[in-house]
């Protein structure tokens, strides 16, 4: 569990400096509970947490404001409101070259536009788990990021390829190497 004092902290002390960071299986602030409230599913299990997404965006205000520098993110199965998706969407430096979106439950189509988009020197993507993304991130992933992208993870979401007209798309990327991915139809 991480408080938005450790992440003011960590973030003011070194966000010019700092390029990497992990936040993989991080909470921010979420209270479980056993049996009322809003849920997620984390590692197969439902898990009941109060709504503690202003908090929660709080932190993630302060790593984007404060970390300019970020050229690596993790926040894998952190479990993001839409809020902080929102936030993170719209202002992560457009430096970030890694980033690590797996699992995360409320992450659409309209996210992944902005991000690659915005964030377009991206060399590693993984937008896999259970997310709410479709083929149209693909067609956008594979515009904005095809001269940079060398990995891209897509496992478990809809953002299925058909295989003909999809491969023919991801043909166009260069220096794509790695690409993971299963249709859960």
């Amino acid at each position: 569990y991480l408080s938005s004092k450790l992440i003011s902290f960590t973030s003011l002390q070194n966000g010019k400096t700092l390029r990497v960071l992990d936040l993989s299986y991080c909470t921010f602030y979420r209270e479980y509970t056993s049996g009322t409230g809003d849920f997620a599913i984390r590692s197969g299990k439902k898990f009941y947490y109060k709504n503690t997404s202003k908090r929660e965006l709080e932190c993630i205000r302060q790593i984007v404001k404060n970390c300019t520098e970020l050229r690596e993110l993790s926040l894998y199965e952190t479990m993001l409101h839409k809020r902080s998706i929102d936030f993170l969407a719209s202002n992560l430096t457009s430096n970030i070259a890694k980033l690590d979106l797996c699992d995360q439950n409320f992450l659409r189509d309209r996210h992944v536009v902005k991000l690659v988009t915005r964030c377009n020197k991206m060399t590693e993507l993984n937008l896999g788990g259970t997310t709410l993304i479709t083929r149209k991130s693909l067609n956008f992933i594979v515009e904005h990021l095809q001269e940079t992208l060398v990995q891209l993870n897509l496992e478990g979401t809809d953002a299925y390829l058909d295989c003909a007209t999809e491969a023919f798309k991801l043909r166009s990327m260069k220096k794509l190497k790695f690409l993971s991915f299963y249709n859960r139809e």
